[in-house]
């Protein structure tokens, strides 16, 4: 293989792993935006299962780009073991997404608790 292929190559791989480490941040800030804003939480996690599903099909990008590259058998399998994990791991996300969508991933929020001032106990108690 060519010498300037090898660092295309190379290049490309580094450029969809800094895009996918940028989707999750941006994913991290817009989440904290819309919990200071008060949006269900539920929206939150939303947006960061977003950020994350295209972090990972990035870093499966960058992952096949650098399988072209890989010369021995040792190399190949360490590479199909990730992309099968970093699969395994992005139909899990998409599954918890659909989940957050229908509104069945979190129970309930507890209700909030009151809080008793000594005046409102009953007399003797």
């Amino acid at each position: 293989m060519a010498p300037s292929l090898l660092v295309a190559i190379k290049f490309g791989a580094m450029v969809f792993t800094a895009g996918a480490v940028a989707a999750v941040l941006l994913a991290v800030v817009r989440a904290l935006i819309a919990v200071l804003r008060g949006q269900p939480i539920d929206r939150s996690r939303i947006i960061l299962l977003h950020g994350m599903l295209a972090g990972l099909s990035l870093t499966v990008a960058a992952t096949l780009l650098r399988l072209l590259i890989t010369r021995d058998w040792q190399g190949i399998g360490m590479t199909a073991s990730i992309l099968l994990l970093r699969t395994i791991l992005k139909q899990v996300l998409r599954w918890e997404e659909r989940q957050l969508e229908r509104g069945e991933a979190s129970p309930p929020a507890p209700p909030h608790a009151k809080v008793i001032s000594p005046s409102d106990l009953p007399p003797g108690g």
